[in-house]
């Protein structure tokens, strides 16, 4: 279980998309989210899409 927790967070620090990543950046194609992304979100909202997915049945 350890090694899960530690491939998880590999793949977090690397910017990996993962099922609970929250956030994935088509343009940089990455889950990482730095304060310029959040600046550049907030400045022109109307360029971004939140989607949302249910996957469970």
């Amino acid at each position: 279980m350890a090694l899960l927790y530690l491939r998880n967070l590999a793949n977090f620090l690397f910017g990996e998309y993962q099922f609970d990543s929250r956030f994935y950046n088509l343009a940089e194609h990455t889950a990482r989210v730095y304060p310029e992304t959040i600046q550049i979100v907030k400045n022109e909202p109307e360029n971004w899409a939140m989607a949302l997915f249910n996957y469970h049945n």
